[in-house]
């Protein structure tokens, strides 16, 4: 609607218009009719116009008005001469515009208004004028704000680098959006002097004493020079090294550890012939140490746990090592642990009590678990079903088709299988049976000093036929393997089978020949072997060998009754339904995590092999196979984290890793990412930097009790030690249940904050020293300018007659009515007396 009002009840008024029509027909006047018609309309008019007025009607109307605020970056990172052409170009926008309103605003930390343009040349800075030191945006975009009058079309042209060194620009820019005021920016050029300086130096939020960790540092410069770059920490030297700078930035990540728990100031120093801003130089960062964290590594090679027992203790953490067996069968025996590690676990010799005791774990005390693969990793065999599977975030089931697979058996019938043993190898035969797809192909050779092929190579499909022929193998004769190796490799060389494997089996000691040029011919056609070695009368050594010259797995087994899950286990890895092994498993980054941060997996080494799994729904995954497989994966699950590797961590499957130089580093951040976080444990002090608008950092004081209730009414205090040696002590206020806060004396010189207790515990923050934002001299931050004037339906480096072009925008102006009413109202009053007066119509026309 065009028009309201505010109030109906005047219009009642109106209801004397009747009155004043039966006057006029019984006035006394003698008026010619004609004027008593006139003097009624006018009068009547008065009453209408006046009952109106008091409606106090408003018409709104759009407008085109404009009304311009320009706002100049006269803070020390932006170059004079770019100050001064900016001023010069809002002269030119002023001139060739036709703003309504315009309004001159210089803003540093703070802002300041001038008359006009000209008048930006003389702003007065320092002294309780224009605090050049910081640049604080928002503030410049919310004195912007209050400046436009209301019921115009409202531009704000911000000239800047764009660098906000405090205030928050977004916040303010959305505001100015839901008034629809638009933002335009214009670049102003850095201060150019050739310097060089730290742009910034980064540490982990969190560290434990002895853990190494990656300070990253960024370098920029703006000549090309040569540096030498110096860590400290605490005064102790870290590292020094020379570096070459060109124009522009540059990163660096340097290992640096803190000796002990507690905090220190790493000191960060950039050195360089002819710098002309040395106050850049130096950057200081107050990191905090907690105490060593606690992994227990539960391998099931224990001969393979120096690997990453090394890797984690260089890391940082105190590593205990146990066996699956003497894994803890109760939660509360695993909390002094912040992550348990399992490791190539064959789960039939964990107790399911323990598992039980590993998800309570993780999932009500919040620790951290991490499950890697190995051979004794099966799918579908092992950890389905079970508590493990349940709090891990993937299946332990395949997503990919079974492989195009040929298997060959190699039985040893001699003498000595007599009895159980044979029968037992023929029924484990028959089991790896039924794991075949019919398309995939199955033989069986059996040997003694001679060989058969009771089942020769061919379609899996009928099964029935091939158990028949199995179950009718028969003991004889002594051991004799090489001429039936032999003839596997003769029947598989010309098969085209993706995966050619065999399974050689026998218990007793065989003929010396060349086992190594054979078996060495066999790997090179991508036939591979594994052996199984049963009783103590088999040739263990030559058995194991053939394994490895066959690029496959040994076996020693003292219990027959082992051979079934053995045989089902080969075929399971061979058919690729749970475990690949290749040469080259290259792990591609799907998601960027902070364990992560500095490794380079693209150059990181081959894996060997993995288990197959399956991701849940809701898992992260981290790092997967170039096939598509998960490789890392993660989840949230209760209070804790899990983790699946689906590698492994030592010299099977991770052999080239351990060499690479990204191995202990990868290891020991993920471990630390995973591990349950530190508890709360009583009084918490955290500094907050920049805590208010003069940059002042703030202090927060969280109070519990022993059971965890936070304590409220308290006046705690304190102590606060400067730089040079000075101190005083500052009392908190209660800001929210069991937290108290106050502001910290300004100070760029760092300080040191402590708290004791009513027991003695203290607790101790520092603040590091550091040097102004507004000497990193960047170049123009356009992304940020162009995010604020795109927000707003504004335009970046605008020309100065687009400011001043409404583009179709109108606001709606608020017009009140009752001045005019009023007015019309008085005149058809004094019309009405006039006409009262003065004898306008009739011959005798004269003064009444």
């Amino acid at each position: 609607m065009p028009f309201s009002v505010e109030s109906v009840w005047p219009l009642a008024l109106l209801t004397a218009l009747p009155l004043m029509w039966w006057a006029r027909q019984h006035t006394l006047l003698e008026f010619d009719p004609r004027q008593l018609n006139a003097q009624f309309l006018l009068r009547g008019a008065a009453v209408v116009l006046v009952a109106l007025a008091l409606m106090e009607p408003v018409w709104f109307r759009p407008t085109a008005r404009l009304a311009v605020a320009y706002l100049l970056d006269i803070s020390q990172s932006v170059e004079p001469r770019a100050i001064e052409s900016a001023i010069e170009w809002i002269e030119l926008a002023e001139e060739q515009g036709d703003a309504d309103v315009s309004r001159f605003l210089a803003f540093g930390r703070n802002v300041v208004a001038s008359d006009d343009a000209a008048s930006l040349r003389q702003v007065r800075v320092g002294g309780g004028g224009l605090d050049r030191s910081a640049t604080d945006i928002e503030a410049a975009f919310d004195a912007a704000l209050a400046s436009l009058p209301a019921e115009h079309v409202g531009r704000v042209v911000l000239l800047s680098d764009g660098w906000q060194t405090t205030g928050d620009a977004d916040a303010a820019t959305g505001r100015l959006k839901e008034l629809d005021s638009r933002i335009y920016t214009v670049p102003l050029r850095e201060r150019g002097n050739g310097d060089a300086w730290l742009d910034a130096v980064e540490a982990p939020s969190y560290v434990t004493a002895g853990m190494p960790f990656d300070l990253r540092v960024v370098v920029a410069s703006q000549r090309a020079v040569r540096a030498r770059l110096v860590v400290e920490i605490d005064g102790r030297l870290i590292d020094r090294r020379s570096i070459d700078l060109a124009v522009g930035t540059a990163e660096l990540f340097i290992e640096a550890s803190l000796e002990n728990a507690g905090a220190a100031i790493v000191r960060v120093t950039l050195e360089s012939d002819g710098d002309p801003v040395p106050d850049n130089n130096t950057w200081s960062l107050a990191v905090h140490a907690g105490a060593p964290s606690r992994v227990l590594y539960v391998e099931g090679q224990p001969t393979a746990s120096t690997y990453l027992r090394r890797a984690l203790e260089d890391g940082g953490f105190e590593v205990d090592i146990t066996a699956p067996w003497a894994l803890p069968l109760r939660p509360g025996d695993l909390a002094a642990y912040d992550a348990v590690l399992l490791s190539d676990i064959d789960p039939t010799t964990l107790n399911p009590a323990s598992m039980e005791a590993l998800a309570s774990y993780v999932e009500t005390l919040g620790g951290g678990l991490i499950l890697t693969g190995g051979e004794s990793v099966y799918g579908e065999e092992g950890y389905t079903d079970t508590a493990i599977e349940r709090i891990l975030p993937v299946w332990f089931r395949a997503e990919r088709e079974p492989k195009d697979l040929a298997l060959v058996i190699a039985l040893d019938k001699s003498y000595s299988m007599v009895g159980d043993k044979m029968a037992l190898a023929k029924e484990a035969s028959k089991a790896a049976v039924e794991l075949l797809e019919d398309d995939q192909r199955f033989g069986l050779l059996a040997f003694d000093y001679h060989f058969y092929w009771p089942v020769p190579l061919a379609s899996a499909a009928d099964k029935d036929r091939i158990r028949a022929r199995i179950a009718s193998i028969e003991a004889s004769s002594p051991t004799n393997i090489y001429p039936a190796l032999q003839d596997v490799y003769a029947v598989l060389l010309p098969e085209e089978a993706e995966v050619k494997h065999v399974i050689l089996l026998s218990d007793g000691k065989t003929y010396e020949d060349d086992y190594e040029e054979l078996v060495t011919r066999m790997a090179e056609a991508d036939i591979t072997v594994s052996t199984v070695a049963v009783g103590d009368k088999a040739d263990r050594e030559l058995l194991s060998n053939i394994a490895t010259w066959g690029e496959g797995r040994a076996y020693y087994i003292e219990d027959p009754t082992k051979v079934p899950e053995i045989f089902v286990d080969e075929t399971q890895m061979a058919a690729g339904i749970t475990i690949e092994e290749s040469s080259s498993v290259r792990p591609v980054v799907v998601k960027q995590i902070e364990a992560l941060t500095g490794i380079d997996l693209e150059t990181a080494p081959a894996l060997l092999g993995f288990v197959r799994t399956m991701a849940k729904e809701n898992a992260e995954i981290v790092l997967e196979s170039d096939e598509g497989d998960p490789l890392l994966a993660r989840w949230q699950y209760g209070l804790g984290r899990t983790v699946l590797f689906a590698s492994d961590v030592k010299n099977r499957w991770a052999v080239d890793w351990l060499d690479w130089e990204g191995y202990g580093k990868f290891w020991a951040q993920l471990v630390r990412e995973t591990m349950r976080q530190p508890e709360f444990r009583g009084p918490e002090l955290q500094l907050v930097p920049d805590a208010d608008s003069d940059g002042r950092s703030g202090i927060q004081l969280d109070l519990v009790d022993a059971n965890g209730r936070l304590i409220n009414g308290q006046r705690p205090q304190v102590d606060v030690m400067r730089a040079d040696g000075t101190s005083l002590t500052i009392e908190l206020a209660q800001a929210a249940p069991g937290r108290y806060e106050a502001l910290l004396p300004a100070t760029r010189n760092g300080l040191e904050v402590s708290y004791r207790d009513d027991s003695g515990n203290e607790l101790s923050r520092r603040i590091a020293p550091e040097f102004p934002a507004e000497l990193r001299y960047r170049p123009p931050n356009r992304e940020a300018l162009t995010s604020w004037a795109v927000a707003t339906g504004g335009s970046h480096d605008p020309s100065p007659d687009q400011v001043h072009d409404a583009d179709g925008q109108r606001v709606v102006q608020a017009v009140r009515l009752r001045p005019g009413l009023i007015a019309a109202a008085l005149i058809a009053y004094l019309l009405n007396m006039l006409l009262r007066r003065v004898r306008v119509f009739g011959r005798e026309a004269a003064v009444v």
